[in-house]
C-alpha cells in the first residue's frame, strides 16, 4: 500500500503510488522484525487528507489511529526513543 514516512502515537503519514480516499477507515498492518521472523501489528486508521507528493506519481496521505493497539504504541515509543537526538555531553 505504501511507506510510512512519519509516525506518532496519534497517527502517521504514508507515501504511496495511489491517491487514497479521504475520510475513510482503513484496515492496516505493519510488519516488524521479531528475531528471525516478521511480526504483524494490525490496526485501523482514518484517512484525514491526501495530496501529491514532491515526487511525481506519488501521494502523501495523513492518517489518525483508531484505538491503536498496545503493540503499536510500544513500537512508536521505541522508534521515538531510538531516533531521538541527545546531547552527548549530558550522557
Amino acid at each position: 500500500m505504501g511507506y510510512i514516512v512519519n509516525i506518532s502515537s496519534q497517527g502517521m503519514m504514508l507515501v504511496s503510488q495511489a491517491q487514497l480516499m479521504t475520510h475513510a477507515v482503513f484496515q492496516l498492518s505493519i510488519h516488524v522484525p521479531d528475531n528471525t521472523k516478521s511480526k504483524k501489528i494490525e490496526f485501523e486508521a482514518l484517512s484525514l487528507w491526501s495530496r501529491s507528493d514532491v515526487t511525481p506519481g506519488y501521494y502523501d496521505t495523513g492518517f489518525s489511529f483508531i484505538k491503536a493497539p498496545e503493540e503499536l504504541v510500544v513500537l512508536v515509543n521505541a522508534l521515538k526513543d531510538y531516533f531521538t537526538f541527545r546531547d552527548v555531553s549530558l550522557s
